[in-house]
């Protein structure tokens, strides 16, 4: 879909923000990053959606592995209490 692919060298805040979110699709980001031969395409709307959905993917992924290890604490503790 030739969406921005954020690099770890950003100049802002939104640029840091959007390459944590890319690198949160795990693989998914270095085979775009391989694949982003030519570059970003955003003049058009399929380039936004490409980056938009990398990060939204890259997000998700995120918010699932902070849901699974706050599950886990919450396990941990509900085990003590009843020992």
């Amino acid at each position: 879909m030739r969406g921005n692919i954020f690099t770890s060298d950003g100049n802002d805040a939104f640029d840091k923000l959007g390459y944590l979110a890319d690198l949160g699709a795990g693989s998914f980001y270095f085979v775009a990053k391989s694949l982003e031969t030519s570059g970003p395409d955003v003049s058009r709307a399929e380039g936004d959606y490409g980056t938009r959905f990398l990060a939204a993917a890259g997000v998700l992924n995120l918010l699932a592995a902070l849901h699974a290890y706050e599950a886990r604490e919450d396990g941990k503790r509900e085990c003590s209490k009843s020992n």
